[in-house]
């Protein structure tokens, strides 16, 4: 009967850890996915060179891996973009708002 009002703490503790390993296995297999093609060595290829049949041979990664490692960055190029461009509008509106407030 004593033991059972730790149980609640256990169970806590328990659940935390494996909150911490999914997370865990989760980043590392992230890490293997973009160490398998780094962004900086795809970076020294030419614009033609970036096939995904070429990666593919080059990485020796499938080509359904290289595929899906393009359409990663191809997104996160797009991403950055707009977020560029949103800060940019951003900004010029900020700007005319100065300057009708003046």
């Amino acid at each position: 009967m004593g033991s059972n009002k730790y149980k609640p703490l256990g169970l806590f503790f328990l659940h935390k850890n494996t909150n911490i390993r999914f997370q865990q296995e989760e980043d590392a297999k992230r890490f293997t996915n973009l160490a398998m093609m780094p962004f900086f060595m795809l970076k020294e290829l030419e614009a033609h060179e970036w096939h995904p049949v070429h990666l593919a041979t080059i990485f020796d990664v499938s080509y359904e891996y290289a595929c899906d490692r393009l359409n990663y960055i191809q997104n996160r190029i797009q991403a950055n973009y707009l977020e560029e461009l949103n800060k940019i509008k951003f900004f010029t509106v900020k700007k005319e708002q100065t300057f009708l407030h003046s």
